[in-house]
């Protein structure tokens, strides 16, 4: 008679092994990630191995040890600093019951499972300080699904940069605030010019992310910007004078320009607002290189006039002066 259980173990043995040969380049973990700062620690029921078979980048990917029941397989590593985690994930599993977890400091931030292809995850740290960043694959007391894995791939971590930096405006004496249910940052994941853009935080319906400038005279205001999203409702506005002058949503996912004349005299206040569905980098908008171009100010009529007057009485004294000299 078939051992089932034996039968189980002994294919997962095959399974791995398979895998390891694959991994002809013979990289670590710490390699396979790309990320060399900190070191890369795996463990629990069985341990995090490197596999080319199963990729997001075509090259090679972490995968999590093959566990029993209510057994766990992680895989830690450090980040220094407010900043921007990113990575891909897949996952093979019995759906609803066996899960890869992504945690912070010890603190599920997200989880998947079931049957789910290569995605991109990210996800912003606002305090300084290290932290702890964590994979877990987890099973419960019972079945098995598919792969019965994780995999983890494109681990970054890019470290945030001030806001007025990301638009560009450290010469043009603009001040940016932030704020809203999750405040924007400045980033270097996604950017149109300069090495980095500022982004929207991360929020769901009903929440909202604002950033806010003001510019003061006539002029010419101009930026590019991306909406990252899947989501047909998920929609960034940008208010000129408290006026909505544009709209993005799904569509506009490569970077597009924006332009528009300002003539008031006074303070213009510009605007952008972001309303999401999705957190965790699956919906934002990016926002860079903000220009204000001011118009030279021309002087008005009556100005003009005095001037004019200025001169013809200068001249007339100066004929007066002359006709004595030359008596």
């Amino acid at each position: 008679m078939l051992d089932l259980k034996k039968f189980k173990i002994n294919l997962s043995v095959v399974v791995i092994f398979c895998l390891v040969i694959c991994n002809i380049n013979g990289k670590t973990l710490t390699q396979a990630l790309g990320y060399t700062t900190f070191p890369v620690n795996t463990g629990g029921g069985a341990k995090w191995f490197v596999q080319s078979m199963n990729t997001d980048n075509g090259e090679s990917a972490v995968r999590s040890g093959v566990c029993d029941h209510l057994e766990e397989s992680w895989m830690r590593t450090t980040v220094r600093g407010k900043g921007m985690v990113t990575f891909s994930w897949k996952v093979s599993s019995e759906k609803n019951s066996d899960y890869l977890n992504f945690n912070i400091d010890n603190r599920l931030i997200t989880r998947i499972s079931g049957s789910q292809e290569w995605r991109n995850i990210s996800y912003n740290i606002l305090s300084e300080g290290e932290h702890m960043i964590e994979w877990v694959y987890t099973k419960d007391k019972s079945g098995s699904y598919g792969e019965d894995c994780g995999y983890i791939d494109r681990f970054r971590f890019l470290e945030n940069v001030p806001l007025h930096e990301a638009l560009d405006l450290e010469t043009q004496g603009l001040t940016i605030v932030t704020g809203g249910d999750s405040n924007w940052f400045g980033q270097k994941l996604e950017y149109y010019y300069g090495g980095s853009a500022a982004r929207s935080g991360d929020c769901c319906y009903p929440e909202h992310s604002w950033i806010r400038t003001i510019v003061q005279g006539k002029g010419t205001v101009s930026f590019y910007w991306k909406i990252l999203s899947n989501n047909t409702y998920t929609r960034t506005f940008f208010y000129l004078d408290d006026h909505k002058v544009n709209v993005i949503n799904q569509t506009h996912k490569d970077w597009s320009y924006v332009s528009h004349k300002i003539s008031n005299e006074g303070n213009t206040p510009l605007e952008w607002i972001f309303r999401g569905l999705n957190n965790l980098g699956q919906d934002c908008v990016y926002v860079d290189k903000l220009t204000f171009n001011k118009t030279d100010t021309i002087p008005s009529t009556n100005n003009h006039h005095k001037l004019n007057l200025a001169f013809l009485v200068f001249f007339i004294l100066f004929t007066v002066l002359l006709e004595h000299y030359l008596e």
